[in-house]
Parts: C-alpha cells; structure tokens; sequence
C-alpha cells in the first residue's frame, strides 16, 4: 500500500515541475514576443522575464513603443538637408511640409 502513494507522489511531483517549467518558459516567450513588437530587444527580454517573472512583463507593458522609422527620419533630415521640402505621412499618405512633426491631415506624431 505504501509502494502505491510512494509511486503516485513521484508522479506528481514531475507532473508539478514539467508545468511549472512551462509556465515559466511560456511567460518568457511572452516577453520576448511583446519586446519584439515593441521594438526592444526580444533576448534581453526573454532573459529578463525568465529571471524576473511578472514584475518584468509588467515593466515591458508599460514601457514606450520604439518607432525606427521616426528615428530613422530624424536621423536623415539632420544628417541630409537638402533633402525634399516634404515628407510623406506613413499613416494617410498626405504630403507634410518638412519643418513640421505633425500630420496636417490625421494628426500622426512623427517625433
């Protein structure tokens, strides 16, 4: 009778670690997916909430989104300009006057 609880506990107990083990890798992914979409470094990320947990992924959610494209934009006007005297909106396609951050027609923030 004692082989039989001995043999179950032994069950559990692997059954409790394999899904503790993938709660724990499975937020990690998370991390690194919601990193990537933010445009921040899925790796460190992944590490990050792997060691860290909840507190992390709560730090990821609330951090700013990086726009490449806008610093990219910033970076070309200053380094270039005699570039065109507009810029095209990437949300409505209308064409800005270069000096302005600002759509004029749907209000899209390039800065």
């Amino acid at each position: 009778m004692l082989e039989f609880y001995a043999e179950n506990s032994t069950t559990i107990v692997i059954i409790c670690v394999v899904i503790f083990t993938a709660i724990v890798l499975g937020r990690a992914f998370l991390g690194s997916w919601l990193a990537n979409e933010k445009g921040r470094s899925s790796g460190t990320w992944f590490w990050l909430c792997l060691f860290f947990g909840i507190p992390a992924l709560i730090a990821l959610g609330f951090s700013q989104d990086i726009d490449i494209r806008k610093i990219a934009h910033k970076i070309e006007r200053a380094n270039n300009p005699d570039m065109s005297v507009t810029w095209k909106c990437p949300k409505c396609g209308i064409e800005n006057p270069n000096n302005l951050y600002t759509c004029s027609g749907c209000g899209y923030k390039l800065a």
